[in-house]
């Protein structure tokens, strides 16, 4: 689960840019789970690459990431810990494989 609060944005918007990339956003979570704010999850398999996993991370950094900044230049949409956290995943499903 990702939380988009700081953004500006709602997972809407976010899911909509993540589409014009040719990729499938997470659930969104804010109408059923509204004590998460703008929150999507995502759900990632053994069959989910590491470039996907990749290709995910940089999108949402890109879409966000201008947003942040304007509203607090200290921002980053997508933290370093939730890039490791992408990183590792990607390492257990890389793992699973062998």
């Amino acid at each position: 689960m990702i939380n988009f609060d700081r953004t500006g944005k709602t997972v809407k918007e976010i899911n909509q840019e993540l589409l014009a990339r040719r990729i499938f956003g997470g659930k969104d979570l804010s109408q059923d789970f509204p004590q998460y704010g703008q929150s999507a999850l995502y759900c990632i398999s053994e069959l989910t690459t590491e470039e996907e996993i990749e290709n995910l991370r940089t999108a949402l950094t890109a879409i966000t990431e201008e947003n942040a900044r304007n509203l607090n230049p200290s921002l980053a949409a997508v933290t370093e810990e939730e890039a490791r956290d992408f990183r590792s995943a990607s390492i257990a499903i890389t793992e699973g494989r062998q």
